[in-house]
Protein backbone atom coordinates (compact mmCIF):
# COMPACT_ATOMS: atom_id res chain seq x y z
CA UNK A 1 0.00 0.00 0.00
CA UNK A 2 1.43 3.31 -0.74
CA UNK A 3 1.24 6.25 1.78
CA UNK A 4 -1.64 8.21 -0.37
CA UNK A 5 -3.84 5.42 -0.32
CA UNK A 6 -3.22 5.28 3.92
CA UNK A 7 -3.69 9.07 4.06
CA UNK A 8 -6.84 8.78 1.98
CA UNK A 9 -8.02 5.83 4.32
CA UNK A 10 -7.78 7.35 7.11
CA UNK A 11 -9.50 10.52 6.26
CA UNK A 12 -12.70 8.57 5.51
CA UNK A 13 -12.65 6.97 8.40
CA UNK A 14 -11.65 10.29 10.55
CA UNK A 15 -15.16 10.75 11.77
CA UNK A 16 -16.50 6.84 11.92
CA UNK A 17 -15.65 5.79 14.70
CA UNK A 18 -16.27 2.21 14.06
CA UNK A 19 -14.11 2.37 10.74
CA UNK A 20 -11.10 3.94 13.01
CA UNK A 21 -12.22 0.68 15.77
CA UNK A 22 -11.66 -1.57 12.44
CA UNK A 23 -8.95 -0.23 11.42
CA UNK A 24 -7.03 -0.23 14.82
CA UNK A 25 -8.21 -3.50 15.17
CA UNK A 26 -6.83 -4.68 11.46
CA UNK A 27 -3.27 -3.20 12.47
CA UNK A 28 -3.13 -4.76 15.72
CA UNK A 29 -4.25 -8.54 13.61
CA UNK A 30 -1.84 -7.67 11.32
CA UNK A 31 1.36 -7.84 13.70
CA UNK A 32 0.23 -11.35 15.09
CA UNK A 33 2.45 -14.35 13.51
CA UNK A 34 0.57 -15.69 10.52
CA UNK A 35 -1.02 -19.04 12.28
CA UNK A 36 -2.48 -16.58 15.13
CA UNK A 37 -3.49 -13.73 12.32
CA UNK A 38 -5.83 -16.68 9.79
CA UNK A 39 -7.29 -17.80 13.30
CA UNK A 40 -7.62 -14.31 14.15
CA UNK A 41 -9.55 -13.85 10.63
CA UNK A 42 -11.13 -17.13 10.58
CA UNK A 43 -13.01 -16.19 14.10
CA UNK A 44 -13.88 -12.42 13.34
CA UNK A 45 -16.66 -13.91 10.39
CA UNK A 46 -19.88 -12.65 11.35
CA UNK A 47 -21.03 -16.32 10.72
CA UNK A 48 -18.27 -17.08 13.72
CA UNK A 49 -20.57 -14.92 16.54
CA UNK A 50 -21.27 -17.77 18.93
CA UNK A 51 -17.84 -19.29 18.64
CA UNK A 52 -16.09 -16.09 19.44
CA UNK A 53 -18.68 -16.07 22.41
CA UNK A 54 -17.89 -19.75 23.84
CA UNK A 55 -14.02 -18.86 22.90
CA UNK A 56 -14.38 -15.89 25.18
CA UNK A 57 -15.72 -17.53 27.62
CA UNK A 58 -13.51 -20.33 27.93
CA UNK A 59 -10.27 -18.03 27.77
CA UNK A 60 -12.04 -16.07 31.30
CA UNK A 61 -12.80 -19.29 32.75
CA UNK A 62 -9.06 -20.29 32.03
CA UNK A 63 -7.71 -17.56 33.75
CA UNK A 64 -10.14 -17.55 36.66
CA UNK A 65 -8.76 -21.05 37.08
CA UNK A 66 -5.09 -20.28 36.88
CA UNK A 67 -5.17 -18.09 39.81
CA UNK A 68 -7.78 -18.71 42.01
CA UNK A 69 -5.75 -17.80 45.00
CA UNK A 70 -6.05 -13.97 43.52
CA UNK A 71 -9.35 -14.41 42.29
CA UNK A 72 -10.79 -15.09 46.00
CA UNK A 73 -8.68 -12.44 47.72
CA UNK A 74 -6.82 -15.71 49.50
CA UNK A 75 -3.48 -14.11 48.45
CA UNK A 76 -3.74 -10.81 50.71
CA UNK A 77 -3.86 -13.22 53.71
CA UNK A 78 -1.42 -15.27 52.81
CA UNK A 79 0.39 -11.93 52.34
CA UNK A 80 -0.40 -11.48 56.03
CA UNK A 81 0.47 -14.44 57.53
CA UNK A 82 -2.48 -15.27 58.77
CA UNK A 83 -2.43 -19.00 57.88
CA UNK A 84 -1.24 -20.54 61.09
Amino acid sequence: MDGRSEETERAGAAGDPAAQREQRLQRLINRLPSRLRSTAMWLRQPSRRWLRTCVGVLLIAGSLLRRPARVRGLDVAFRRGTTG
